[in-house]
């Protein structure tokens, strides 16, 4: 029986594969901090922590407010289940905590907040936007790297792990490769890849993804290529979307004040915490915001 060959040694992949989550949670994280901060609550007790509210409605979708009567009004994570009402709205909540903390409600003492109409978390959308930025990034990285390293090596088997060793040496930007005289240069056939120069493409592709993100999240940004100036009303016309967008998610939060306000006597309410643009001039255009 022939004997088993071990593996042969391959070279280094110019980026290892946790790069790609290493990518992916940089943009999935940057997102997710927009989308909880998006918020600003009004009049909420001491004992409801607005940032809990926006994170867990990131991540479920939902979040029951109620009063309990030896803390005061929380607002946690649920689950729902047992009955519906009419209108598709669950009749008995229990709500949780890490800590091992319970409380079951009904609609009759407590108030579910949804975080929009469909009342699905944030995190379906930005997980989707966060894989298609990596794999733009990942595409730029590839592509930058062709240009520094554009060559394909054949060589003799015998002779492997000397090129090996000299193409790290390359890789790593040595001004100076040394061989000792049983490096046979002779035996080296180099291909070029030819590589073509993508970045710039594949920057207004990244930018156009990350814009989408952006008015998804109700965030104002370009929605287009830079331009010196821009007429007000192709401004307004770009955060058409954008406002549409913050509309669906304040629409619900608006609604659950109303019955939390109506329920227990309080004067909660929301807003988006915006971020206009400013710099309008007196002759209709504006400034672009550097």
């Amino acid at each position: 029986m022939p004997r088993n060959r071990p593996p042969r040694a391959m070279p280094p992949l110019p980026y290892p594969i946790s790069d790609n989550s290493s990518s992916y949670l940089t943009y999935f994280y940057q997102l997710k901090e927009m989308a909880i901060n998006r918020w600003k609550w009004k009049n909420l007790p001491d004992t409801v922590d607005e940032r809990f509210i926006e994170l867990i409605l990131f991540e479920y979708g939902k979040v029951l407010f109620f009063n309990e009567p030896d803390i005061g009004y929380l607002a946690l994570t649920c689950w729902t289940g047992g009955t519906w009402d009419i209108y598709r709205n669950p009749i008995l909540r229990q709500a949780y905590a890490t800590n091992g903390f319970q409380a079951r409600r009904d609609n009759k003492d407590s108030v579910i907040i949804y975080n929009n109409y469909l009342r699905q978390p944030t995190m379906l959308y930005i997980n989707e936007f966060a894989k298609r930025l990596t794999n733009i990034q990942r595409t730029i990285d590839i592509n930058l790297h062709a240009q520094k390293t554009p060559i394909t090596i054949s060589c003799d088997e015998d002779q492997r792990l000397s090129y090996l060793n000299a193409y790290k040496n390359y890789n790593g930007n040595t001004p100076v490769i040394l061989g000792d005289k049983s490096f046979n240069l002779d035996g080296i056939k180099v291909l070029n890849t030819g590589a073509p120069y993508l970045v710039g493409d594949l920057q207004k592709a990244f930018s156009f993804e990350w814009n989408r993100a952006l008015t998804f999240l109700g965030i104002e940004n370009s929605g287009e290529e830079k331009k010196e100036r821009k007429i007000t009303g192709e401004i307004e016309s770009n955060l058409g979307d954008v406002f549409a967008n913050r509309k669906i998610e304040l629409k619900a939060r608006k609604q659950a004040c109303e019955m939390i306000n109506r329920m227990f006597g309080l004067d909660i309410d929301v807003e988006f915490d915006s971020m206009f643009l400013e710099n309008y001039l007196d002759d209709g255009t504006v400034e672009e915001n550097e």
